[in-house]
């Protein structure tokens, strides 16, 4: 009686089990449809309950419904796959996953980037709106996009990768200014540059090389790097600046042709020029910074004048 009260104690003690959730795996997994159940033409949805540990790596998996023929090749295809690690306050924990495994007759296999792309925008734009809103969750969510982004094909999705590295960045700069991040945030803002200048070397000009370069300045700045800070300030100058005169030769191409719905092409254009207009002149003002801290105000003056005639 007594161990009989010791383990009910025990259990009640025991914390409940983290309630299922909803992801995807990082790679979509090759599931066999078995060939009697091909061959008899059975088709339907097995609803499968999958234990993760920290790592992502799958540790269990059961079949809750569905068709018997089906359920084994669900679970067989299921116990290969990798989940990001569910994290909280930035530490990775078990978690429990259901999904829904359909077998059809007539559908296609996915490309992988695709998915995983379709997976990856969701996390990446709440990680963007939890930034805006200086949400504490903010980190733990951009750092999933992070790792989700390492998943793409190599050589694929260059911009976005360097995106979900640039957002964790730009998380570790804000709290670099009062701890010890900025290391990282060094190493993260340095993979974001070696990325996106394999993009540049077919597309030289494109917002994306701006933005990196902008970010590693801000982190090098506030490291003292002054010189590297300098450096990266010109590269993304001289893309918007660029960007600003290609603009200038659309909006000619556009006043010597006629096109369809003109006043709403303006209205986009109009409002990218502006966004680029913003970064350079908030690049110079950087760069004047940069030159100020570096006992160099005449030149510091002088990036300053460049962005007031902004």
């Amino acid at each position: 009686m007594i161990l009989l009260a010791i383990l009910a104690l025990l259990l009640q003690q025991a914390p409940p089990p983290p309630p299922p959730v909803q992801i995807e795996p990082l790679i979509a997994p090759s599931i066999a449809y078995p060939a009697d159940a091909k061959a008899a033409r059975i088709t339907g949805t097995v609803h499968l309950e999958i234990n993760v540990d920290p790592t992502g790596k799958v540790t269990a998996v059961k079949a809750l419904d569905g068709p018997p023929q089906l359920r084994q090749a669900a679970i067989e295809a299921y116990s290969r796959v990798t989940y990001l690690p569910l994290l909280k306050n930035n530490i990775p924990t078990p978690a429990i996953v259901s999904t829904a495994v359909n077998f059809t007759l007539t559908e296609a296999p996915p490309d992988n980037d695709m998915q995983l792309n379709a997976r990856f925008q969701p996390l990446h734009a709440s990680c963007q709106q939890l930034s805006a809103d200086h949400d504490p969750s903010a980190m733990d969510t951009c750092r999933q996009a992070l790792a989700m982004s390492q998943h793409f094909t190599p050589g694929s999705e260059l911009e976005t990768r360097a995106t979900a590295y640039n957002d964790v960045v730009l998380l570790l700069i804000a709290a670099g200014k009062k701890s010890t991040e900025l290391p990282e945030a060094g190493l993260l803002a340095d993979q974001a540059v070696s990325l996106i200048d394999t993009l540049a070397r077919t597309s030289p000009h494109k917002p994306a090389v701006a933005t990196a370069y902008i970010t590693r300045a801000e982190v090098r700045s506030l490291a003292g790097n002054l010189p590297g800070a300098e450096a990266d300030c010109t590269v993304a100058e001289d893309v918007l600046t660029t960007l600003l005169q290609d603009q200038g030769d659309k909006d000619q191409t556009k006043r010597d042709a006629t096109v369809h719905d003109q006043a709403k092409r303006n209205e986009i254009e109009n409002e990218r020029a502006g966004n680029y207009r913003v970064e350079l002149r908030d690049t110079y003002l950087l760069h004047a910074i940069v030159l100020q801290h570096d006992h160099k105000p005449k030149d510091a003056k002088l990036y300053q004048n460049k962005a007031d005639q902004i």
